[in-house]
């Protein structure tokens, strides 16, 4: 997604709510997989371009938790909270990531580079555990050989597509979007 003419915050960050749907060529229903964070701008007030590789976190966050993530560097709260265990309002979901790619769109030719797995930032995995977390080589041959969201589609792969895109629209009550 672009965001134009958006002003520095120290504390702004995107949070990303990852769901599942099950089913959905009968009765579709979604399922909470984990949420994680990225905080948009650096120390310095720039944004933070790269390529990351982001743990998921369990469950979904709630209004308490977006506010202290808010309240200045959200991993410095992610990190507090998960270093109590099972006492944190915040958990690992265990060996779970999602990757992302943030830039900053007045940086021409920024990210030209297709997808490669040893350019992530892994900073914000956690540190004892990043060998059972980095995305590497062995990994990326395994997810290149398996199935395609094409090969799954049961019907015309547009068909499918669509079928998710108007029912996440309608989930969640996002008046007056199309699928484009």
């Amino acid at each position: 997604h672009t965001f134009v003419n958006v002003k520095y915050d120290p504390t702004m960050s995107i949070i990303m709510d990852i769901k599942r749907i099950d089913n959905i060529l009968k009765t579709p229903k979604v399922v909470d997989i984990g949420w994680t964070v990225m905080p948009v701008f650096d120390n310095e007030g720039y944004v933070h371009s790269g390529s990351y590789q982001l743990p998921l976190l369990k469950g979904k966050p709630n209004q308490e938790i977006i506010k202290k993530l808010n309240d200045g560097d959200p991993w410095y709260y992610v990190s507090t909270e998960t270093a109590r265990g099972k006492r944190g309002q915040v958990q690992y979901a265990e060996y779970s990531s999602v990757v992302i790619r943030l830039l900053d769109k007045q940086l021409s030719g920024h990210h030209r580079i297709p997808y490669d797995y040893k350019r992530f930032n892994i900073s914000y995995l956690p540190k004892a555990k990043i060998p059972r977390y980095v995305y590497n080589g062995t990994i990326d041959a395994q997810a290149r050989r398996g199935k395609s969201l094409k090969s799954i589609a049961k019907t015309n792969y547009e068909d499918y597509n669509k079928k998710i895109a108007n029912f996440v629209l309608g989930h969640y009550h996002l008046q007056g979007a199309t699928y484009f």
